[in-house]
């Protein structure tokens, strides 16, 4: 089957580039696809700042099996009339879209041409609240508008969807809900799927003769390593991380920081900025090894210098619809992890003893035990041998319940006969996409609703100016005169 993907990159399937978040969901999808013998045609939004300047506006290669991919900059990406004669030439049977809510968009610009399955990499609209938290109101009230009219479009024309956690299924249900997409025609059809973050799988052991490239010469070979992995995001609490590690390195001489990772160009940089500027002010400051971001194959090189892995939120309806790609990419290489409690990711593997929870700042209660972050650091590094166990456990756990075969078996499961929505057939089967099922369907058509009022204004424009017309108010004065009367 011909299977169109709208997604990010890089993926981890290109070599000596880092992965962040879309591109890692976006492989999650795609290399499944590829492996069920599918032919596969990737247009990918390319990742501001992670290629180099000389790379065409659209570049096109064969990085699997089954695989053609299209990196593509956000002009190219985005320009519909380009992507459909792509996508004519291509003649898709499925179509998907992945890693955020503008590859999906601009999917939805082709649905007509075979049925679409939409992936919600989280909800846009509580990744936005999260950033306005941060950026203030002014900087964010465009873009929530823009996310919110391009996640509307895209649940009222998807014909399936997965979402990162049971609780954004339940979030996402109640949304297709208010825009009348739960109505008789689609009663008894299940529209949504769970597809957690997943991992590739073992990753490959490191040899056991290699020598170590930082413990012994960036901290000591003894050092008690806390490693950060990805984006410092909007939702990530780093005065938290921040005012944790400084308590608890007054309290341990031997504990370091490892930071592989930082800022997402054109989206938000000011965190890990903020982060550096406080490492810098430190006492502390040579015990931050602060490496930037780093290609994705070698990522293993750096957890395995290091002694557990940390992901550290602040309260945010993101992370409690979210998830946590980060938590299960540590686990799956076998190192032992401590997190806030607050995605659902987080809460399944703490309450399974198979990571260690801190408080976030504030935090009243937790659904599951915790103390502060010094607190734990102290007891870990009391406590070698359990981590390590916990850190094995962990990676057999995982790289089973998470793997990209398991996390991703409802999305191959529908490509083995894609149809479209039971309402979208329904729609098709009486003249075109126009036409509404229900008077919730009717009411909630923002994109009708503006060109009305655009066309509205447009005759009220055209109007005015007839009026303004000299001839026109002639006319108006000899009808008054000859006609009788005034007129109305």
């Amino acid at each position: 089957m011909r299977v169109l993907f709208f997604g990010s990159c890089p993926m981890p399937v290109e070599k000596e580039l880092p992965a962040q978040g879309p591109g890692i969901r976006t492989w999650q999808l795609v290399k499944p696809v590829c492996d069920a013998g599918h032919t596969v045609f990737a247009l990918c939004l390319r990742t501001e700042g992670l290629y180099t300047e000389s790379i065409g506006d659209c570049v096109s290669s064969k990085p699997y099996p089954n695989l053609t991919m299209w990196n593509m900059k956000y002009e190219v990406f985005t320009n519909v009339e380009r992507i459909r004669h792509m996508v004519e030439e291509f003649r898709p049977e499925a179509i998907v879209g992945a890693a955020s809510i503008l590859p999906n968009f601009t999917a939805s610009h082709v649905r007509d041409m075979a049925p679409f399955w939409a992936d919600c990499f989280g909800d846009p609209i509580a990744e936005i609240q999260a950033k306005a938290e941060m950026y203030g109101r002014e900087r964010t009230a465009e873009e929530l508008f823009g996310v919110w009219k391009y996640y509307r479009a895209v649940l009222a024309c998807a014909d399936h969807f997965s979402a990162l956690s049971n609780a954004q299924t339940h979030a996402l249900i109640g949304q297709l809900a208010l825009l009348g997409r739960l109505g008789y025609e689609t009663a008894g059809t299940p529209l949504v799927h769970t597809i957690p973050c997943g991992v590739e799988g073992m990753p490959p052991v490191p040899e056991k003769t290699a020598e170590p490239f930082l413990r012994g010469k960036r901290f000591p070979a003894d050092a008690f390593v806390v490693c950060f992995s990805g984006s410092y995001n909007t939702w990530m609490d780093v005065d938290l991380l921040y005012e944790g590690l400084e308590e608890a390195m007054g309290r341990v001489p031997n504990l370091y920081f490892l930071s592989i990772g930082g800022g997402t160009k054109g989206y938000n940089e000011k965190l890990y900025n903020d982060f550096c500027k406080k490492v810098e002010a430190s006492a502390n400051r040579d015990r931050y090894v602060l490496c930037g971001w780093v290609p994705f194959e070698e990522a293993s090189r750096y957890y395995a210098e290091a002694d557990v892995g940390i992901n550290v939120d602040r309260f945010a309806y993101e992370g409690v619809l979210g998830s946590r790609s980060r938590i299960v990419q540590f686990l799956a290489h076998g190192l032992p992890v401590i997190t806030t409690p607050l995605s659902e990711v987080s809460i399944n593997l703490a309450r399974a003893n198979l990571v260690f929870c801190f408080a976030m700042k504030g935090e009243a209660e937790s659904p599951v035990p915790v103390e502060s972050l010094p607190d734990l650091l102290m007891h870990l590094v009391a406590d070698r041998d359990m981590l390590e166990q916990a850190g094995r456990l962990g990676q057999k756990i995982v790289t089973t319940r998470y793997s990209f075969a398991r996390t991703t078996a409802p999305l191959i499961s529908w490509l083995t006969s894609p149809r479209r929505a039971p309402d979208n057939a329904s729609r098709s089967a009486r003249g075109g996409e126009r036409v509404y099922l229900n008077e919730i369907e009717r009411a909630m058509d923002y994109e009708h609703t503006r060109r009305m009022i655009e066309f509205l204004m447009q005759e009220k424009h055209r109007l005015d100016r007839i009026r303004r017309n000299p001839f026109y108010r002639l006319f108006r004065f000899f009808k008054r005169l000859f006609g009788g009367g005034r007129e109305k």
